[in-house]
């Protein structure tokens, strides 16, 4: 275990580094170029040392973590890390230790990194692990508010035990609420991206839909027209002389020319009703095909008019 010591700074022999955080799943960045203190960094650096001495270690996390904001060094990562351990802070301990090491790169001393690797196995014991899992690439990770890093994030996040929150930032925000214990693991998964579109439905074309309808009109504007003229030549014949039941007229006679005009007729108009029966059922099948299977944006559409006039039948339509 680390002792309760923590290191003095000396900045004018410790190399300053720049916080430059990764912008994949890592929590710390890589070594940056050395800078110089800032006077107010120096100030609270000083200030925190001194209330570590007086045992004020909640008052020393604050000065240490302000001297880290103003001129970021990794020797201030461990003071920062003991004063987590010691303020009942693991989660924020072991993310100090870790960027300690990586930033300080070859400046940690072998026998430190073995310290700091005892220190946060044994506050691994006191958090929980959560993985955090999004199916879009580059989605920025949160936690409490904190960035954590972005997707795809490699490595599990300790969290202290309690509830937390946990948000992922991508094409859209999605926000979990979770529970973490001590000792346990979670994996936290979301869905940003949308789903695919639903597969468009088979349609009849346009065209199609069109000339049935207009056929269906057509053939019932002839259906009528040819019944009528049926009606009429059947009601002419019941005006003429009645030859009863078994004599025929002559074939070559108008009486003769009449029926077999009028039959004519009839049958036409039967022949008529059955091409209208289905090609308006065909108009009627397709239109609720189509309807059903409508896109979301509507495509062509089909609009026919049927009117009548005393001497013309108009048959008007539009396709769009």
């Amino acid at each position: 275990m680390l002792s309760r010591s923590v290191h003095p700074l000396c900045f004018g022999i410790l190399s300053l580094l720049a916080l430059a955080r990764d912008a994949s799943a890592q929590p710390c960045g890589e070594r940056p170029a050395a800078t110089e203190p800032t006077p107010d960094a120096v100030a609270a650096n000083d200030l925190a040392l001194k209330m570590v001495d007086e045992s004020r270690y909640v008052e020393a996390l604050a000065l240490f973590q302000k001297a880290y904001d103003l001129s970021p060094s990794y020797v201030i990562l461990f003071n920062i890390g003991r004063m987590s351990a010691l303020t009942n802070d693991p989660a924020r301990a072991i993310q100090a230790y870790e960027c300690h090491v990586v930033e300080g790169g070859p400046d940690v001393s072998p026998e430190r990194r073995a310290e700091v690797a005892a220190e946060v196995a044994r506050l691994m014991l006191d958090v929980g692990q959560v993985r955090v899992e999004v199916d879009e690439a580059g989605a920025t990770i949160e936690v409490d508010g904190r960035r954590v890093g972005k997707s795809p994030l490699d490595v599990a996040v300790p969290l202290n035990p309690g509830r937390h929150r946990v948000v992922a930032r991508g094409s859209r925000a999605e926000t979990r609420e979770i529970e973490v214990q001590k000792g346990g693991s979670i994996v936290v998964t979301f869905e940003l991206e949308p789903p695919p579109p639903p597969a468009a439905g088979f349609q009849f074309p346009g065209a199609a839909v069109g000339t049935a309808w207009v056929v269906t009109g057509l053939v019932s504007v002839s259906a009528a027209i040819t019944g009528s003229l049926a009606l009429i030549g059947s009601a002419d014949l019941d005006d003429d002389v009645y030859l009863g039941p078994i004599r025929r007229p002559p074939e070559d006679s108008q009486i003769a020319a009449k029926a077999e005009r009028t039959r004519a007729l009839a049958i036409s108009t039967d022949v008529l009703i059955a091409i209208g029966a289905i090609s308006g059922a065909a108009a009627i099948s397709f239109s609720i095909v189509n309807a059903v299977n409508e896109p979301d944006e509507p495509e062509k559409k089909t609009s026919v008019r049927l009117s009548a006039a005393p001497t013309a039948v108009m048959l008007e339509g539009s396709f769009w």
